[in-house]
């Protein structure tokens, strides 16, 4: 569920929040100066960079030890002035193998890239300043990883990041459908990860009819399980729907899209849901 958390101000260029977040979970958020008592659309006052880059979400690793998170704006959307210009290059390599890892998905500030053959990447256009690097996979092949890495205008910083390979195990999903559910409708179950089609959080990857998939579940009246294989470990979100996405996806009170998740457990897990009402 979308939520602005107002920040307060230490001066006029740095402000500060504080909100709990769930260990091992891969947070998306951004900046914006937008008021919700006011009109319009957040995007409008989205922060951005350069010209013309237009701002989706960063991405966060919520590790164990993060207590503080160091973030640098380089211009708004809607306000765009130059600023200081930094570069972030590095590799990706299998800690089996040691060989490089190509198209791992690297996010860098609100900036998305693949690794090339040979395990690289580059990331320019980046404000001063701290930058977390988080390298991840929608296919669940490695679990992820982070580092943090400052750009201090002596020239561009490499990043060098070695990535471990996850171990699937079988997660039961059941889900209770509400009355109002059409004997007909088709149940789906929607996520983050490449076997439930990849559809949230992926912006690095434009929509292709390889990653457009939404996989079905079985129904059995207003009961549907399916079991996947994931990857141990790792942080899923999901989302059921009977139809479109994003017209009969599961909705809350106030109508607000419902978005689950939860981190694979080890050896097996399960997820018993209920959707409360119709779309």
């Amino acid at each position: 569920t979308d939520k602005h958390i107002r920040m307060k101000s230490l001066d006029n260029r740095i402000y500060e929040t504080q909100a709990s977040v769930q260990a091992g979970a891969m947070i998306r958020y951004t900046y914006d100066r937008f008021d919700s008592e006011g009109c319009c659309d957040a995007h409008l006052t989205r922060e951005s960079l350069g010209d013309l880059f237009e701002m989706q979400y960063r991405f966060l690793l919520v590790e164990d030890n993060l207590q503080v998170v160091r973030d640098n704006i380089g211009t708004w959307a809607d306000l765009r002035a130059p600023h200081a210009e930094g570069t972030i290059n590095g590799i990706v390599t299998s800690s089996e193998t040691g060989e490089p890892v190509l198209d791992a998905d690297v996010s860098i500030s609100g900036i998305h890239v693949g690794t090339r053959v040979d395990g690289s990447f580059k990331v320019e256009g980046l404000p001063m300043g701290e930058h977390a690097v988080v390298v991840h996979s929608d296919t669940g092949d490695f679990l992820p990883v982070q580092k943090v890495v400052l750009l201090d205008g002596a020239g561009p910083e490499s990043a060098v990041f070695s990535v471990s390979p996850a171990k699937l195990v079988p997660v039961k999903f059941d889900v209770s459908l509400p009355d109002s559910t059409p004997a007909d409708a088709w149940v789906k179950l929607g996520g983050n990860i490449r076997s439930l089609g990849a559809r949230i959080a992926n912006p690095s990857r434009p929509l292709t009819p390889n990653n457009f998939f939404i996989p079905r579940i079985e129904r059995s009246g207003n009961v549907a399980s399916a079991e996947f294989m994931l990857p141990e470990g790792a942080f899923i979100e999901y989302f059921y729907a009977i139809g479109p996405i994003g017209i009969t996806q599961d909705r809350g009170e106030l109508g607000q899209w419902i978005y689950r998740s939860f981190i694979v457990g080890e050896g097996s897990d399960r997820r018993s849901d209920r959707v409360a009402a119709g779309t």
